[in-house]
């Protein structure tokens, strides 16, 4: 009985392990609802804007035409740009039209070295970024690093999966090594 009783013991203490490494989350969502009642409820209607059209285009240095960015909100709103977290200069783009839009322009873009880059475009109501290529001309800049790994969409977290499988085996190992042995009688 006191074999059980230790079987059950280490269960529970698995369980419990598993939900104190899977709960923070919980917890720290639940401390974010409670507390000041005070509060009240906020409701914003300011969106952050996105960029509409524009996203993953690729420049040519060399290129004739710049890259154009087009975002939902309103040229009244727009503050400034950023191209890889760093503020670029007015005279390095045009902003226009309803919604708006941003072209950069080829001097600028051709300084920037080959490879993937992000546009972030700042306005009154948040950011809207977005990645776009510089491709090069010269061919011994035109090799890319190759990922041998395809793109599924699956963003599980195979880590904690793994530490979850990992646990509920120790656990099955834990409880089948410790079972309380048959006697044999042995009649002579």
């Amino acid at each position: 009985m006191k074999k059980h009783k230790r079987h059950g013991l280490v269960v529970l203490f698995m369980m419990w392990l598993i939900l104190f490494m899977f709960c923070p989350t919980v917890i720290a969502e639940a401390k974010e609802y409670s507390g000041d009642y005070n509060k009240g409820i906020s409701l914003s209607t300011t969106v952050p804007p996105s960029i509409t059209s524009g996203g993953g285009a690729e420049y040519r240095k060399g290129s004739t035409e710049g890259l154009t960015f087009t975002t939902d909100d309103a040229v009244k709103a727009f503050q400034r740009v950023l191209i890889d977290e760093t503020e670029i200069p007015h005279d390095s783009y045009t902003i226009s039209g309803e919604p708006l839009t941003v072209t950069l322009h080829t001097d600028y873009l051709d300084t920037l070295c080959a490879g993937e880059h992000k546009i972030k475009i700042v306005t009154a109501n948040g950011e809207a970024s977005a990645d776009f290529s510089v491709i090069s001309n010269a061919h011994q800049e035109n090799v890319e690093v190759r990922n041998d790994s395809p793109n599924t969409g699956d963003s599980g977290n195979t880590t904690m999966w793994t530490m979850m499988l990992i646990m509920c085996s120790g656990s099955l190992a834990i409880a089948f090594s410790t079972r309380p042995e048959r006697r044999k009688d042995n009649k002579k």
